[in-house]
């Protein structure tokens, strides 16, 4: 799987039309993947399954997707590919759990705090203000924290849970070829990003260095900032894109001429495993159905 970071050039017909389709539909693959995989890895105490899905051929060929865009990413990629050597270490497991609860669960002071509205509210507090917005952003969508009412919904593993959840609803619109709720979707994802988290994922990966030993969290607080920095530009170009393939009724321009499953079976796959992966704590950073 492969394709540029950058969205698609504007529709075009015939030949053209196949390739700019697969290659916008491999993006959304991969910020799909990428989003689940922040979730999983900023909301869960970790395990060696987890250790396993981020060094796995699809989670760097992912990131692949954005190192020639990103330092951050392509140093995030070298960092994964080497974890599986590591995954059946006992001692590198603990010292990972432990930074897991240094960085998510005190009791001492955590040394980058994973709420939005720490960084954005008039005080370094939970349940400000911001909290509630990011809570109606959920429910505009038919969601909520499954945390709801007990923590803060603004967590970072929260909000990625949310835009994977939005991830795989792109990913559906664009392959019905649905043109009007592809669009919905990517102007919602797109402020959520823009107002959400590319206002505070900087300080919160500056503020994760501070360590004397960086196992795991550091690397992925520096990932998830520098990968939401270029997810913003590609939906506002992926919106574009849109704009200039929606014909009259909403259905967009063009239809595959590509088996999907032959191009994506694999990462997909990968992706459900990740998906289903339990981790202890993970329970309260997802977003439910409302109701």
């Amino acid at each position: 799987m492969s394709a540029a970071v950058t969205a698609p050039a504007p529709f075009e017909a015939g030949a053209a039309a196949r390739d700019e389709l697969l290659s916008l539909e491999a993006l959304l693959v991969s910020r799909t993947y990428l989003y689940v995989l922040f979730h999983k890895v900023l909301g869960g105490e970790p395990n060696e399954a987890l250790l396993v899905a981020i060094a796995s051929r699809e989670a760097t060929d992912v990131l692949d997707e954005y190192a020639a865009e990103s330092e951050t990413l392509a140093n995030l990629k070298g960092f994964a590919s080497k974890l599986g050597a590591k995954a059946g270490d006992r001692g590198y497991l603990d010292a990972v759990r432990d930074e897991f609860a240094r960085f998510f669960e005190g009791p001492a002071d955590l040394p980058a705090l994973p709420w939005e509205s720490t960084y954005v509210g008039s005080e370094s507090t939970v349940f400000q203000p911001s909290t509630l917005v990011v809570r109606e952003a959920y429910r505009s969508q038919g969601l909520r924290a499954s945390c709801l009412k007990r923590m803060p919904d603004d967590h970072v593993s929260i909000m990625c849970a949310f835009m994977g959840v939005l991830s795989r609803r792109t990913l559906a619109a664009f392959r019905s070829r649905d043109g009007s709720a592809l669009r919905d979707l990517l102007a919602a994802q797109r402020s959520f990003v823009e107002g959400h988290m590319t206002n505070w994922l900087s300080d919160y990966a500056a503020n994760a260095l501070r360590v004397r030993v960086a196992h795991l969290y550091p690397q992925f607080a520096q990932g998830v900032s520098a990968f939401v920095g270029l997810d913003a530009g590609f939906l506002s170009e992926a919106l574009q894109w849109v704009d200039d393939a929606v014909v009259d009724g909403g259905a967009l321009h063009g239809k595959a001429t590509y088996d999907s499953a032959a191009y994506f079976g694999r990462v997909e796959t990968a992706l459900e495993e990740l998906s289903a992966l339990e981790l202890k704590g993970i329970e309260d950073n997802e977003v439910v159905q409302l109701g």
